[in-house]
């Protein structure tokens, strides 16, 4: 694993801004080890769907050794997944002082380092290759393997949960991924998607995923639209979240949310990209996109806001998906490429997934019919709370 870059590059300004933020934690550290004992910390990396996976395990420690600080990549990265949405802790940027533990040099930390992380309660790293996990260990740290794409095994949160108890002894009894949406976030959601006023609300199609591989063709997801009879509205206005107006939002919470559950009428479509399918495109995409509402998620937070209020979420297996079930969204998730068995998400509400190894064979009715069950279902609520796990459908017959 090579060192993330510094996050100070690039001009004073910017190096100042990562000092303080490296203060910031530090401080933190020394506020929670004065008022309650000392700070856990959780060292993450990796993509959405990899972050969300570890949410059972950061839960189990939040609540076992608070406080709790996480560092990650970044903020904007991370931020959105915990508190008030997730687990309690606070998040942080790899402060500068911290990247050596990113070297290749061998040996233990330094003493220099070694004293910046004397005061922990406990050290837990994601992720056991590199020179991380080793430094870590060498602190008397914690490392939690991740499971890696390609290699049998059980599914992705019982082999992370049981790596973390097996390090650490802390138990993970709830291994759902949870986030709970705030009342911003709906509303802002809402206003993504495109509401106006009372309507029967709103089904996020992502056709991406971070390899093309996990990609199903555009014209399926358009086909598999129709035949949930999902049919287009005579006219549509795409937009950027970056570009929408800011203010006003929380004043049109009841025009936003009233009335929405009851209303009759399919729901209409949102097709959201993100910045892989902008930069590198999908073939056949206009025949998704065509006369339907298109959204480029500007941040995270978007993307959270946009798929809270949905009700339901159709996509490859990409982190969007893992998203939206740790929202309590229905999803349906297209499998050609990889193991649903292993890397299907989880959530509160109904999640099925479609398989067709090597996407042979995969009908557009099918993946239909998923998604009209999927409505059908509704959004996670109190009463749903316990419920989790894939329906995970059988292998195309025929495919190979």
């Amino acid at each position: 694993m090579r060192a993330p870059r510094a996050a100070g590059v690039g001009g004073r300004r910017r190096a100042a801004g990562g000092a303080l933020r490296g203060a910031r934690v530090a401080g933190l550290a020394a506020a929670c080890r004065a008022r309650r004992g000392a700070v856990s910390l959780a060292v993450c990396a990796g993509a959405l769907g990899d972050t969300v996976l570890l949410l059972p395990a950061l839960a189990a420690l939040a609540r076992a050794d608070p406080p709790l600080v996480v560092w990650g990549p970044a903020r904007e990265r991370l931020g959105p997944l915990l508190a008030p949405r997730g687990p309690a802790a606070e998040v942080a940027a790899y402060p500068r002082w911290a990247l050596p533990l990113w070297g290749d040099a061998p040996g233990s930390p330094d003493a220099t380092l070694r004293a910046r992380l004397a005061g922990l309660g406990r050290l837990v790293v994601f992720g056991d290759g590199g020179p991380l996990a080793a430094h870590a260990r060498a602190l008397g740290g914690s490392v939690v393997p991740f499971p890696r794409p390609g290699t049998p095994g059980p599914h992705a949160v019982d082999a992370v949960a049981e790596g973390f108890e097996a390090a650490t002894g802390i138990a993970v009894a709830d291994r759902v991924p949870r986030l709970a949406p705030t009342r911003a976030d709906l509303v802002r959601g809402l206003a993504l998607a495109g509401a106006r006023g009372e309507g029967p609300g709103h089904v996020v199609v992502h056709p991406g995923s971070g390899g093309r591989a996990k990609c199903w063709a555009a014209e399926g997801f358009a086909r598999a639209l129709d035949a949930a009879g999902l049919s287009r509205p005579p006219e549509v206005a795409g937009t950027r979240a970056a570009g929408l107006a800011r203010g006003g939002l929380e004043g049109r919470a009841a025009e936003f949310t009233q009335g929405r559950a009851d209303d009759a009428g399919p729901p209409w479509v949102v097709v959201a990209l993100g910045p892989a399918e902008v930069e590198r495109g999908l073939p056949g995409l206009d025949a998704l996109t065509a006369r339907r509402r298109v959204v480029v998620p500007g941040s995270l937070d978007d993307l959270v806001a946009l798929l809270a209020g949905a009700r339901a979420y159709l996509g490859n297996d990409a982190g969007p998906a893992h998203l939206a079930a740790a929202l309590g969204v229905p999803v349906v998730v297209v499998f050609g490429a990889s193991d649903p068995g292993r890397w299907a998400p989880r959530g509160r509400a109904r999640v099925e997934v479609v398989h067709a190894p090597g996407w042979v064979g995969l009908d557009p009715a099918r993946v239909g019919g998923a998604l009209r069950r999927a409505l059908d279902a509704g959004p996670a609520d109190d009463g749903r709370a316990d419920l989790g796990g894939a329906v995970v459908g059988p292998a195309v017959p025929g495919a190979s």
